[in-house]
């Protein structure tokens, strides 16, 4: 807050020798607000003379550059968060598409293994299509390899009855082969080892159907042996 203004008597003591007109001007002085300060009028360009106009034009150029500096960083920085955050959209989507890449290798991987391991129980064709569709929580180790196959199909045979899991008739053993020039001659007996000789019969399967089916480990493997066998039984 601003200082109470001086009184008569204050004045009357400080100058004694003062006039009741003296002290009345001097109370009436001290009680106006003071005045600020002028400003000083901005210089013209006309008025500073050849060097100062060269500085204020120096001046001014120094001012517009650093501007432009400013702007140009402002966009080089801008730029690059663009191309990182485009970099890391790229690679996010390359990952993305690598991971469905490699979901869908497993998941073809293990329904050629999981039809693999149906022939080996004697169910093929549309048949082992048809019962995989029916199994549930089927359960796959490192290689894709079914591990609970048996507990699956007695789950899903008390669901849906034991004949959608039963083997399908045994295949006929292949035809005896035409060899022009060397007369009909059977083609070359399966090559089994003793313990796969059991398998075969134990699933009720012919030797060299199991042969065609032993070493499936992809669905493309399992055409290829379907369509060996089929081509076989119909000569």
């Amino acid at each position: 807050m601003p200082d109470d203004p001086a009184t008569p008597d204050q004045i009357r003591e400080a100058h004694p020798d003062w006039t009741d007109e003296q002290v009345t001007a001097e109370v009436t002085r001290l009680a106006k607000p003071a005045e600020p300060p002028a400003e000083k009028p901005a210089e013209k360009p006309e008025d500073l003379g050849d060097a100062g106009k060269a500085a204020l034009d120096a001046e001014r150029k120094a001012r517009r550059d650093a501007e432009k500096r400013a702007a140009a960083l402002e966009k080089e920085k801008k730029e690059r968060e663009d191309a990182e955050l485009t970099e890391n959209e790229r690679l996010k989507q390359e990952n993305e598409e690598n991971r469905a890449k490699a979901d869908a290798a497993t998941a073809k991987a293990q329904n050629a293994n999981l039809l693999a391991a149906l022939a080996d129980k004697g169910l093929v064709g549309s048949k082992a299509k048809a019962a995989i569709r029916l199994l549930d929580e089927v359960e796959f180790d490192d290689d894709d390899e079914p591990t609970n196959l048996d507990d699956a199909i007695t789950a899903a045979s008390a669901t849906y009855g034991e004949s959608q899991f039963a083997a399908d008739a045994a295949p006929r053993p292949p035809a005896p082969r035409n060899n022009a020039g060397a007369g009909n001659q059977p083609g070359p007996e399966p090559s089994l080892r003793a313990d796969e000789l059991a398998m075969a019969a134990k699933i009720g399967m012919p030797a060299a159907a199991y042969e065609e089916m032993k070493e499936v480990r992809t669905l493309e493997d399992y055409e290829a042996a379907r369509r060996r066998l089929e081509t076989a039984n119909q000569q």
